[in-house]
């Protein structure tokens, strides 16, 4: 098992702060030493995607690296989608142990809607928002804020590996914790616009608060 860790950016102190920033030559050097490890040690980096082509990924990601990231910004917007392009099951972003800690048992903000993922369809199989009366188990989604579940799909594929081209995996992440990678990928809205089939299969459109916003986080947002 080959799993990628931001170590310099993991921390076993008590005071952990998610919010943390790295600045660029920070995370310049650490994406340097993860192409190194990479380029030296993994047994199948070019299986997939040819050497010129890898080369190319490398440099377009640490050209990425223009300003200070939090941990989770570095591993979302640069790693994720790099390991994505070596199409090894094995090869994958984890969030640092520090991180975990902290985030055990909060309710961090995220989109709120539970969804079972295949081809283009997803279909609610939750709903974090107790107090939703319109959404329920079993309504189909066909859009959330304008961005058609085919496209939606694509785009959170780039940022989740699998072995080579085989997909099944990652429908299988997506319906076990569509807001864990909604939010990860597209940040977090106060509200999202979703559109769905209803009883009649008339498709309908309703915005639907985020889950778990507090005051600040809706301030931050707004900012």
């Amino acid at each position: 098992l080959f799993v990628l860790l931001l170590y310099s950016c993991a921390s076993s102190n008590k005071n952990f702060n998610p919010n943390k920033k790295y600045s660029p030559q920070q995370l310049q050097q650490d994406f340097s030493l993860l192409r190194n490890i990479l380029e030296k040690k993994h047994p199948s980096l070019y299986w997939y995607t040819p050497k010129d082509s890898m080369d190319i990924y490398f440099e377009k990601y640490y050209s990425n690296i223009k300003d200070s990231m939090t941990e989770q910004q570095f591993g979302w917007k640069i790693v994720a989608p790099l390991t994505d392009k070596i199409h090894c099951g094995h090869t994958s972003f984890s969030r640092s142990k520090a991180y975990n800690n902290w985030a055990e048992g909060k309710k961090i903000p995220s989109f709120p809607l539970l969804l079972r993922c295949w081809n283009d369809t997803l279909a609610i199989t939750g709903n974090l928002n107790r107090k939703d009366s319109v959404l329920k188990r079993g309504m189909l989604i066909t859009s959330i804020n304008g961005i058609k579940n085919a496209q939606l799909i694509n785009t959170m594929f780039r940022y989740m590996t699998e072995d080579g081209y085989a997909n099944n995996v990652n429908y299988n992440r997506l319906s076990n914790s569509f807001p864990y990678y909604h939010r990860n990928i597209f940040g977090i809205s106060k509200t999202y616009a979703v559109t769905y089939l209803d009883k009649s299969g008339a498709e309908q459109r309703i915005n639907i608060p985020a889950y778990g916003l507090d005051a600040d986080t809706v301030k931050k947002i707004k900012d």
